[in-house]
């Protein structure tokens, strides 16, 4: 997550990795966890190839021809280089599992190293229609980075290929940011291992203790892998049944995560569960990988588990997204990882990975998406979902980072897409009892039109 030194900086330092662009890096070539982000599109007809040929093409001129150099001395940040690496259209045969076939999409082997760092895939649907998929990795672009080259190779508006060139690069420049970046590291070493001075609030629900998330369990060894479940519903009918209880189209998709929660036993009925919601931190000629940070939304539920007013939960979450730009740095337990984890070794990276959980529960709001992005080659998709992903693991590293449960909502203006994925293998040991939980939380608070992708 960028932070306000990542904002001022931005244009000083050049090509330079932020500190999210090393940690996405960190997973994926230290713990073996690479995060991807996809974009996916429904559309009621089939793409015309030369097309589909010409956004590919375009793809390859934009802000996502990058690769990651490594610096030639030790303490210094990684930087941003031009790349020609492009990985060729794939073209399927009809999909009958559009759901399974986006998953196959989302595990292409991706190196922001040494390319290529996205892909793009297009097939027929086997009931009618087509779909295409848009995969990069997270290191290269988080979802805002990602839209914007997808509507700029759309459009054909160029908007620039790497962040602007400054005095930093070069060995001259690797050895002043060598300098830099140790005295920073310095600063904030401690509080790797002593705990932040959080600000005092109300008592929340906590994610497991690191003992609890690190305690051996016989099937900690068995292959795992994250559920999905992607539906559509009217966006008229969500904003709708946001409203007639005074809230927003984000504090419904904030309640209904919380509430799928509790459905899950992740959090237990009359508790206030922090719900994550990620904001872009994103400038208009911004082309850093990564320009974004995220708050903390205090959700709190009744004795049966459900979130009573929408109209407070929005007062709430924009009471938070408010004081985002005088939030104190020093509250945030990441902060001292995101200076020094560029710097350590690979052992110690390991070491100290657990202390860090991931969100319990994230809500990932993208509102309206921008027409370029419905429209890649020219026809308009009927719905587009967004995500990231993780790969397929095993059930005790699931349960070792902490995470519950993570959701990303947007919309074409007309169909609203959600996709929710599970991340504790107890509470969602597979893509039913997922499903099954988000039908019933749906259907609690009358949202009755969906349509499954698969």
């Amino acid at each position: 997550m960028a932070d306000g030194e990542d904002q001022r900086g931005a244009r000083a330092d050049g090509d330079r990795l932020t500190f999210d662009d090393a940690l996405f890096e960190t997973m994926r070539r230290v713990l073996d966890t690479p995060v991807v982000s996809q974009t996916g599109w429904r559309f009621d007809t089939t793409l015309e190839s030369t097309a589909l040929a010409r956004f590919h093409a375009a793809l390859g001129r934009g802000p996502l021809a990058r690769r990651l150099v490594r610096s030639r001395v030790p303490g210094a940040r990684d930087r941003w280089t031009g790349s020609d690496a492009i990985a060729p259209l794939v073209e399927s045969a009809p999909v009958t599992d559009l759901g399974g076939w986006l998953a196959e999409q989302a595990a292409t082997p991706l190196d922001p190293e040494h390319g290529p760092a996205w892909s793009l895939a297009y097939a027929p649907l086997a009931d009618g229609g087509s779909t295409l998929s848009f995969v990069t990795s997270h290191v290269v672009a988080d979802g805002g980075l990602k839209l914007r080259a997808l509507e700029a190779a759309a459009t054909g508006r160029p908007i620039g290929v790497l962040p602007a060139d400054g005095p930093t690069s070069g060995r001259a420049g690797d050895l002043g940011d060598a300098v830099r970046q140790l005295a920073t590291a310095a600063r904030t070493l401690p509080g790797l291992v002593l705990p932040p001075r959080l600000p005092a609030r109300r008592p929340t629900s906590r994610p497991a203790s690191r003992a609890a998330r690190t305690a051996p369990r016989p099937d900690d060894d068995v292959p795992w892998t994250p559920p999905v479940v992607i539906l559509d519903c009217p966006t008229d009918e969500w904003q709708w049944i946001a409203a007639a209880d005074g809230g927003s189209a984000n504090a419904l998709l904030l309640a209904l995560c919380a509430e799928l929660a509790v459905r899950a036993g992740l959090a237990a009925p009359g508790e206030t569960i922090d719900v994550a919601s990620p904001v872009s931190t994103r400038t208009e000629d911004d082309l850093r990988s990564n320009a974004s940070t995220g708050v903390s939304i205090p959700v709190p539920l009744d004795a049966a588990g459900r979130v009573a007013s929408l109209f407070d939960l929005r007062g709430t979450a924009r009471e938070v997204y408010a004081g985002l730009a005088d939030r104190d740095a020093a509250a945030d337990p990441l902060a001292a990882a995101r200076a020094v984890l560029p710097l350590l070794p690979a052992s110690v990276v390991r070491l100290l990975a657990p202390r860090w959980p991931a969100p319990r529960v994230l809500a990932s709001n993208l509102g309206t998406l921008p027409a370029g992005v419905l429209s890649p080659t020219g026809v308009t998709a009927g719905s587009v979902l967004n995500r990231s992903l993780t790969p397929p693991t095993t059930r005790g590293a699931a349960r070792r980072t902490g995470a519950g449960l993570s959701a990303w909502w947007g919309s074409t203006g007309t169909t609203a897409t959600l996709c929710v994925a599970g991340a504790d293998p107890d509470a969602f040991p597979d893509a039913d009892t997922l499903r099954t939980h988000l039908e019933a939380v749906l259907r609690d608070r009358g949202i009755a039109t969906v349509r499954l992708w698969s």
